[in-house]
């Protein structure tokens, strides 16, 4: 008789489940960089738009010659906030800030001469905050599903 061993072409049982095991290990190494690597995306988001705030603040500052009427955003972003003059509506202009950031802001009480503001994402971990007095942005690592607050008022900054 002629040799009829049939050739059967597939993969064992045993290879698919090496397969198997070494995928499930790439996605147990995986994920977890993912997850953080997200949080730090949504915090340089919060950071960028506290940075983008300031300089609104400083650029109203100098045309007007003080700084804006209170802003305090309660919506969550994407969205601007509208830097609008206490004697007049025809000094405004926007401030857009990022999805998922809440900004608060409290100007000083006597001729808006003083800005602090925060900056937070939903999604991430830290608060970053500036003011006129400091216009570099500060982070505080917050527990999750903190609450962005309004900021402290500060001393005349001119």
């Amino acid at each position: 008789m002629l040799n009829m061993i049939k050739k059967e072409k597939g993969f064992t049982l045993i290879e698919l489940m090496i397969v198997v095991a070494i995928i499930g290990i790439l996605a147990a190494i995986a994920i977890p960089q993912f997850a953080s690597y997200r949080i730090k995306a949504f915090n340089s988001a919060a950071s960028s738009d506290a940075k983008n705030g300031a300089t609104a603040m400083e650029a109203y500052y100098s045309d007007v010659f003080q700084y804006p009427d209170q802003i305090t955003v309660t919506t969550v972003g994407p969205g601007s906030a509208a830097l609008q003059s206490p004697n007049s509506a025809s000094n405004t202009s926007k401030w857009n800030y990022s999805k998922g950031v809440i900004i608060a802001m409290t100007v000083g009480p006597t001729s808006n001469n003083s800005f602090a503001l925060v900056a937070k994402h939903d999604g991430g971990d830290k608060l970053f905050a500036t003011n006129c007095a400091n216009p570099t942005v500060t982070s505080t690592t917050l527990l999750p599903n903190s609450t962005v607050t309004q900021p402290a008022q500060l001393a005349n900054c001119q």
